[in-house]
């Protein structure tokens, strides 16, 4: 298990946007065809290296990022940890071929602080993969807050909850007072629309608009969206951790992990994915 802790003060992060994703097609390195799950050296930067980075995103990136993770640096330290932010990793931690370059092997990425309450405006981005094909009453988790409540984003396998025959995609926002409590069962067959097999990498965005609303992206395309109804989110909710994967089973692949302080639109996101793709087409 590895920590890492933002800086002390609140100095402003300096993002470099010089190469946009047109000229990203051009500069990044071809990996070939290996398999998903091979590991792939890292990008050579040296740990401490400068905070004046350049993510992997299109320029309405820039500005934003409280939490920007490549796994492409040697030390696998993100590039940006906002001040009063920690991040903590459990599980394998492995060095894998990512979604574009260097990925990850985890079961959870957790991410501390108040900057990352869905009490204000937020968005988080990643990309994702399964490290092995998921049986048909398998699962696994996306996303999670726990705290006064729970928001979360999972499959769940064929079982008698919820009387499941496929594996289904799910966004749950439950157990809070004075909230309704929501079980969206978005897609009740998740494997007809998603490849679900080993090392089959896919990207999820969810955004919290004023503390009113969630919505859930796969692949650039909105899902799900939840309204809150009762009374909007708030500090007093406790949701300041904020969880990629799980602690139990097989985890995730993770790559290109992103935290905005601010809920972009549907088209941006489908912008992004829509680059990035481009890019791991270039790649190939």
């Amino acid at each position: 298990m590895s920590t890492t802790t933002g800086p002390s003060s609140s100095a402003a992060i300096t993002i470099s946007m010089a190469i946009l994703f047109a000229t990203l097609a051009s500069t990044l390195t071809p990996t070939g065809t290996a398999a998903a799950n091979e590991i792939a050296p890292p990008t050579p930067l040296a740990a401490g290296a400068a905070a004046a980075v350049t993510p992997l995103g299109p320029p309405w990136f820039a500005g934003n990022l409280v939490y920007y993770n490549s796994f492409d640096r040697v030390d696998v330290e993100p590039e940006i940890l906002a001040a009063g932010l920690s991040a903590t990793e459990k599980g394998p931690a492995e060095a894998v071929a990512g979604a574009v370059r260097g990925g990850r092997h985890i079961h959870a990425l957790e991410i501390h602080g108040s900057a990352v309450s869905p009490c204000r405006p937020l968005t988080i981005s990643f990309w994702w993969a399964l490290p092995k094909d998921l049986a048909i009453e398998g699962g696994f988790s996306l996303f999670s807050w726990t705290g006064g409540g729970y928001i979360g984003a999972f499959c769940h396998g064929k079982g008698e909850w919820c009387a499941l025959r496929k594996p289904a995609g799910v966004l749950q926002v439950y157990y809070f007072p004075g909230i309704q409590n929501v079980n969206a069962i978005y897609d009740m067959d998740l494997c007809a629309h998603l490849d679900l097999h080993a090392g089959a990498w896919h990207h999820t965005a969810a955004v919290f608009r004023q503390a009113l609303s969630v919505e859930l992206y796969t692949d650039g395309k909105k899902v799900c969206e939840i309204p809150l109804s009762g009374r909007p989110l708030s500090e007093k909710d406790n949701l300041n951790t904020l969880t990629i994967g799980a602690t139990g089973g097989d985890g995730l692949l993770v790559d290109e992990v992103a935290l905005l302080d601010r809920a972009v639109d549907g088209e941006m996101i489908a912008d992004y994915y829509r680059g990035v793709s481009q890019i791991r087409e270039y790649q190939k």
